[in-house]
């Protein structure tokens, strides 16, 4: 069976975010998620309580401490949550190659035996024991190579039949 594809930026972005996600739950990453989740809900906690104080206690003249700590941590939130979106995109953008390699048109053959993968300027031959795993997503379906490379195959670019004749083939080596 024979696909083309075309890969965009967009594609190979949500599998970027996707391998991320996976990494995260990780022993490296799952540490340093919790450490930055919990800092993040004491510092809410403190928001919470200084709003609450400040309710209880803006008769007593203590309005301008309590409402600069607040606006200070609420500023210090959303500059976190942005730049946890940015540095996670300039990851991506960094990780791609655009040279025919990961992005633009490519075509993949699928046989008994292996898979072949054909880009711009190289060609890959995958055997099927090379393959971890596949997921099918709404659409796009992964073909991984190991936790942080994938073959890409975006829905968009398989006929009806492709895709039954795929998603078989999958189940048949064991990887759906």
């Amino acid at each position: 069976m024979e696909i083309k594809t075309e890969i965009t930026f967009s594609d190979y972005s949500d599998f970027s975010l996707l391998v991320i996600k996976e990494i995260s739950e990780g022993k490296q990453l799952k540490l340093l998620n919790n450490i930055f989740s919990t800092f993040s809900g004491l510092l809410l906690l403190i928001v919470v309580i200084q709003t609450y104080a400040f309710y209880n206690i803006v008769d007593r003249g203590m309005f301008k401490q309590i409402d600069y700590a607040t606006l200070a941590l609420v500023l210090w939130f959303i500059v976190f949550i942005l730049y946890s979106k940015w540095y996670k995109m300039v990851f991506i953008k960094k990780s791609i190659s655009n040279e025919g390699g990961t992005l633009g048109k490519n075509e993949l053959i699928f046989t008994k035996e292996n898979i072949i993968e054909k880009h711009k300027y190289c060609v890959s031959t995958i055997s099927w024991s090379g393959v971890m795993k596949a997921v099918e997503l709404n659409d796009v379906i992964y073909i991984f190579l190991d936790i942080s490379r994938a073959i890409i195959i975006p829905k968009r670019c398989l006929e009806k039949n492709q895709m039954n004749e795929l998603s078989k083939l999958l189940t048949v080596k064991g990887m759906l």
